[in-house]
């Protein structure tokens, strides 16, 4: 092959976890010691061999400590009485290398230099060189290692353990400096010399694995995964060969499920060799690209690194590449200035550097590190790759598109950023581009697995054959022609009344034709949207592009309002326009969730009880760190609390400050200049302000709280210091109980009777012990007991009303539920697991149709995407005569479902009796329009798993019945179209119906005849 592309992909640099054991492999074993002086005996003829050995297993175990105590020993075996028990000068320098490798990983590097010199002054070890290299190479003196690996080359035999690796690492040392070509006919000359010689040692099997893997190719890259794996089998403390193969399977793989995982290998590392820097950081990028790993473990990762080696440079740059992403761009340079100060030439910090000063408006500073950056490779295209990838992963497609074009004017074939341009171009309503870009990374990439990219393309190919797209009025809709006739009108109308309503109250109105992707299919929409299925969302906005599901989708039908997911999305148009695409995640997802509520309060998310949980554990996130959740398994909340910080700016300061704070963000000001100018109060005053108002709203809720990991960690050291502490001992137990461990519940229930017996929240929780035992006797008594002793809470309550009705004790179990709705009075579960909902059932069955009503009404106002909730209120206000109820509930069930003719035709008499013909119109066009397939009438008496629509169960239709009923609803159609005055349609559709005339009474015939007819 003749690119040389591959060479550049590694996404972490390169450390040695094995070079003192090599060292002393290769010294002890053969008796080498270059330039030795003939008075030292050399380290076989040493009474400190066997203090080395162990010394240097501990540091390939990663036991650093204890390996420092040995080389330690050696050296202080210079004060041994006698000479022959004194180390030699080799050994005294082995351990002076093994206390400079300690240094280094570290991150001492000067005191790693002084450890060199003092062992160069010892032996001419050309070891000495090497580890003097790899120093040098930590702090970017780049000429001084190539010098030393220089040295080696000169000194070792050609084929030697120490030669073949210092040609590798110089090779690599090459690369990051620009030096391909030098570089490739290194590596090229070590995979020759392998040829011949076919080594078995693992030293130069790995480096020979290593240059392999850098020159690339499908057989060339499969046969350094074969040497790793060799290495690693006759070497498992060889760290680096599991790093070298993690990172081929990443760049390979990608982690896509089913195939070899890079991140299994990275585990290995650290199981075997104990805490490597390297398989760290690489853990950490590589979960990085998986949004569904929860930010927090992936962060730890990051976290360890840093505590082996605080100057680690790769860890220090991932960060700030991190940060970066989160907006907080000042917190990056600060970490980059870090990163620099320790080497002031690597190009990836140098990158980031410049990437953060451009989005700090630092102009002449991002030229300073773009200068440098090609000063050392006058080639890269680092820091346009880097800046494009950002202005992706910050919703900036637009300006990232000309920025990465320009790193692909500088490097044709760059993949990472082919891919960043792809990605903006697909999200900046230019799929089509996007996708045949993607195809050629494919193409240079040849055998490589990309689920993102894999994923997008066969998406595209799909929308290609499949979808249609229609332009109407503000907006261009890309639609199923299935669901076309339906999703189209009312999707327009919806979005064109969210851009009426919301561009005024915001000021602003969208300065492009804003582009809405319906997916049929759930799983196409995730794909489109991440690039991977199990998004849990519904819809996405990138700008000017809006990605949803349909609500006809099998997966999600009937779960979900496709009006609200309208507004939402649109309203994150306004925001990334108002905010020039700043607006940070928490901010336009709690604006939109607050539009949400504004639309209809029943559409309120109500995650009170998580709420709660984070109120009583200290645990309510601080709006600066806001933000990182929308990357892990707090995304929901993330969305909820963003949405209850608006609602608590508009309730104090009125919602033009929300918008205010929105434009602020457009000036790329941080959060802290925006909260202090525009509410003047730093983050941490408004934390607190916010969580006193959180308090006001659901401090009076009675819940018990979820405790997460981090949590149970904190109230194990409180438990510890204060063990006589009942609330710590209460949450413990609580905790454990949640997880099912109910040994670790016992014993904390345990210390609690001896502390305080008659704690009522105690007995609850053995009445929950009880009841997971079975024994609901048990239960009933400890949960009477804990209620008369103060002890209450939902879960408790709910428990004791289904002992209750189990006992057939209805009314009872009535009122119990009724106290769980006290201690959650806004209570969101929906179904039939409802606190409401038991309530209205156990009403029905004691025939008290007035309260059970009661209660349906109480349920639809709190939840109100509930489907059949809202079909059941329908049915009785119909019955009732109440039309302006049924119709109310009528219109909340065909915002969540709409593919539902009987529905339809129901919403028109109703429209028809109000006198408003053209709705009336509308709804037989959608009634007619229905697909029978999607029909939910027709589905649900199928057999589909579907519950009925508004108008209950049909029988399924034939063909014949098919064009009969289309054929009666034309006539209606027909007429409402007269009524509203638009006779040319209605003489059209009268004309439709007439042709099977042979299918309709004569009343119907009549009918259309008259609709037919001219004025």
């Amino acid at each position: 092959m003749k690119r040389l592309r591959p060479l550049r992909m590694g996404t972490v640099p390169f450390y040695p976890a094995n070079l003192l054991g090599l060292m002393l492999a290769a010294i002890l074993g053969s008796g080498l010691a270059t330039a030795q002086d003939e008075s030292d005996p050399g380290p076989s003829d040493g009474a400190w061999s066997d203090v080395l050995q162990s010394a240097t297993r501990y540091l390939r175990q990663g036991r650093r400590e204890a390996a420092r105590t040995r080389f330690e020993e050696v050296l202080a075996g210079i004060d041994e009485e006698y000479e022959e028990d004194r180390p030699t000068p080799t050994e005294r320098a082995l351990a002076k290398l093994g206390l400079a490798r300690i240094a280094r990983e570290f991150g001492k590097y000067d005191d790693a230099s002084a450890r060199v010199d003092e062992a160069r002054a010892l032996v001419a070890l050309p070891e000495v060189e090497l580890e003097a290299a790899l120093r040098a190479t930590c702090v970017g003196e780049y000429d001084a290692a190539l010098g030393a690996y220089d040295r080696i080359l000169e000194k070792a035999e050609p084929t030697s353990e120490l030669a073949i690796e210092g040609r590798t690492r110089r090779a690599r040392l090459l690369l990051r400096t620009g030096k391909r070509d030098e570089a490739k006919a290194s590596f090229e000359a070590v995979i020759d010399l392998f040829g011949r010689e076919q080594w078995t040692d693992p030293r130069r099997k790995h480096f020979a694995g290593v240059a392999f893997a850098e020159l690339g190719g499908a057989e060339r890259l499969y046969e350094a995964s074969r040497i790793f794996i060799e290495v690693t089998k006759a070497d498992p403390l060889f760290a680096d060969a599991y790093v070298e193969r993690g990172n081929l399977l990443f760049r390979v793989y990608h982690e896509a499920a089913g195939l070899p995982s890079g991140e299994s290998e990275y585990k290995r590392a650290l199981e075997n060799c104990g805490e490597q820097e390297h398989a760290l950081v690489a853990l950490y990028r590589t979960r990085k690209e998986n949004f569904l790993l929860e930010s927090d473990k992936t962060d730890e990762y990051l976290r360890r690194a840093l505590a082996v080696n605080h100057s680690s440079v790769p860890a220090l740059v991932a960060r700030a590449g991190g940060l970066i992403d989160e907006r907080r761009f000042g917190a990056a340079r600060s970490i980059l200035q870090q990163a620099l100060a320790v080497n002031p030439r690597d190009v990836s910090a140098l990158a980031e550097m410049a990437a953060a000063c451009n989005l700090l408006y630092r102009e002449q500073d991002e030229k300073v590190f773009r200068d440098r950056a090609m000063a050392v490779d006058a080639s890269t295209v680092e820091p346009d790759a880097v800046l494009g990838n950002h202005l992706v992963a910050l919703y900036r497609f637009a300006d990232a598109i000309p920025i990465l074009q320009r790193a692909r004017a500088g490097d044709a074939d760059h993949v990472r950023a082919m891919l960043a341009l792809g990605r903006a171009l697909i999200y900046a309503g230019r799929a089509e581009e996007g996708a045949a870009l993607l195809a050629k990374t494919k193409e240079l990439e040849r055998g490589f697995v990309n689920p993102w990219r894999d994923n997008q393309l066969m998406l595209q190919e799909r929308v290609d054959e499949t979808y249609e797209k229609v332009a109407i009025g503000n907006f261009v809709f890309q639609i199923h022609p299935s669901e076309k006739d339906v999703l189209v009108p009312y999707l327009s109308r919806e979005y064109e009344e969210a851009r009426k309503v919301l561009g005024t109250k915001y000021g602003t109105t969208p300065d492009c034709k804003v582009q809405v992707e319906n997916f049929r299919r759930f799983g196409d929409f995730s794909v489109r949207t991440v690039g991977f299925k199990g998004f849990g969302a519904l819809g996405a906005c990138f700008g000017c592009l809006i990605t949803s599901v349909s609500p006809a989708a099998p997966e999600l039908r009937s779960q979900f309002s496709w009006k609200v997911t309208a507004w939402h999305e649109f309203a994150h148009v306004l925001h990334l326009q108002l905010s020039r695409a700043r607006v940070p995640r928490w901010l336009t997802e709690g604006a939109a969730v607050a539009e949400e509520i504004a639309l209809d309060p029943s559409y309120d998310r109500r995650m009170e009880r998580e709420v709660y949980s984070a109120l009583v554990l200290d645990r309510v996130i601080g709006v600066d760190e806001l933000n990182k959740v929308f990357g892990g398994s707090q995304i929901l909340l993330g969305y909820y609390q963003g949405g209850l910080i608006c609602r608590h700016i508009s309730e104090r300061w009125g919602f033009a400050k929300v918008v205010d704070i929105i434009k602020a963000y457009g000036e790329d000001l941080s959060t802290a200049q925006i909260f202090e100018r525009e509410l003047e109060m730093g983050p941490d005053e408004y934390d607190a302000a916010f969580r006193d108002w959180l308090r006001q709203r659901i401090g009076s809720y009675a819940f018990v709280p979820t405790i997460d990991e981090e949590a149970l960690v904190a109230l194990l050291e409180r438990a510890a210091r204060q063990p006589e502490d009942v609330q710590t001992r209460l949450r413990l137990a609580q905790a454990f109980e949640q997880r099912g461990n109910l040994i670790d519940t016992g014993a904390q229930l345990a210390a609690l009777s001896k502390i305080d017996p008659d704690n009522g929240d105690v007995l609850l929780l053995r009445a929950k012990m009880a009841a997971r035992r079975k024994d609901l006797q048990a239960a009933r008594d400890y949960l009477r007991e804990g209620f008369a002793k103060g002890g209450d809470d939902f879960d408790s309550r709910m428990l004791y009303a289904g002992i209750l009705e189990t006992a057939g004790k209805t009314q009872e179990a009535i009122d119990e539920f009724g106290r769980a709705i006290a201690c959650w009075p806004t209570c969101s579960i929906s179904g039939g697991s409802s606190p409401f909902m038991q309530r209205w059932r156990l009403f029905e069955k004691l025939g008290n149709s007035e309260a059970s009503l009661d209660e349906l009404v109480r349920y639809s106002q709190i939840v109100g995407k509930d489907y059949q909730a809202q079909v059941l209120l329908a049915d009785h206000w119909r019955k009732t005569g109440e039309v302006d109820r049924e119709l109310a509930c009528l219109e909340r069930a065909r915002d969540i479902d709409p593919f539902d003719r009987v529905l339809h035709e129901r919403l028109a008499e109703i429209y028809t009796a109000k006198a408003r013909p053209a709705d009336a119109a509308f709804c037989l066009g959608i009634a007619i329009a229905v697909h029978g397939d999607l029909d939910r009438t027709r589905r649900a008496s199928g057999g589909d798993d579907v519950l009925p629509g508004a108008g209950g169960s049909a029988p399924p239709a034939s063909p014949g019945d098919e064009r009969r009923e289309v054929a009666r609803l034309r006539v209606l159609h027909a007429e409402a179209l007269r009524a509203a005055g638009r006779d040319v349609e209605a003489r059209d559709e009268a004309d439709r119906a007439l042709r099977d005339a042979d299918l309709l009474d004569s009343t119907l015939v009549e009918r259309a005849k008259a609709a037919a007819r001219d004025r």
